[in-house]
């Protein structure tokens, strides 16, 4: 896989869209039943048991499908 960080004119670097990091996340981000029990259970942050959340959890995947639409409707609007 290829950086994905470019450095602007003032020495800053700056992350890059990558689409491969989108695409290899999008399949382990789906919501299923395991997450309703997650949210259900508040995360373990209620009472003593800790639900099964596999390789990401519910909150997890909530943030990532919101930057993933939230920063495309921007990205979109910026084009207008």
């Amino acid at each position: 896989m290829s950086s994905n960080l470019e450095t602007t004119p003032g020495g800053l670097k700056v992350r890059v869209f990558n689409e491969e990091v989108l695409f290899a996340d999008a399949p382990l981000s789906t919501i299923g039943r395991p997450d309703i029990e997650w949210l259900k259970a508040g995360g373990g942050i209620v009472g003593h048991k800790h639900p099964p959340a596999g390789r990401f959890n519910a909150g997890q995947k909530m943030i990532y499908w919101i930057v993933v639409i939230g920063g495309g409707a921007v990205a979109a609007s910026g084009y207008l």
